[in-house]
């Protein structure tokens, strides 16, 4: 990062501005440097909402692997990939695997990934 990109970064946290421990800034300032360049800020108004039932358990993850958004429901692994960098699609998709079989959906198709999701959630 250069000098403007800590200017901005103390400009959005002006708490680092004056903080005495140098690596607790480094590491905010990676940070803010992986946020723009994965372009979280850009999409965390556009992803739509998703329904989850209430007996499901969801398994948040942290979004390794290029995924945008990653989760488990009930064991199932769920991701959205945003930029094609997991995939072949050519705009933003949800992927879910369900023992085997590979479902795929696009972004704001999200009752379309719940009613697959719950169908077999209920065959389980």
């Amino acid at each position: 990062m250069g000098t403007l990109g800590l200017e901005l970064l103390l400009q959005e946290f002006p708490v680092l501005r004056h903080d005495a421990n140098y690596q607790y800034t480094k590491r905010w300032e990676t940070r803010y440097n992986y946020e723009h360049a994965a372009k979280w800020i850009e999409w965390k108004d556009k992803i739509p909402p998703l329904r989850f039932d209430s007996d499901w358990k969801i398994h948040m993850q942290p979004p390794w692997g290029s995924a945008m958004v990653r989760f488990l429901v009930n064991g199932h692994s769920v991701y959205l990939d945003c930029d094609a960098s997991l995939g072949c699609v050519g705009e933003p998709y949800w992927e879910i695997y369900l023992n085997g079989e590979t479902y795929r959906f696009m972004m704001n198709e999200t009752e379309e990934l719940y009613e697959i999701l719950s169908a077999h959630l209920r065959r389980e």
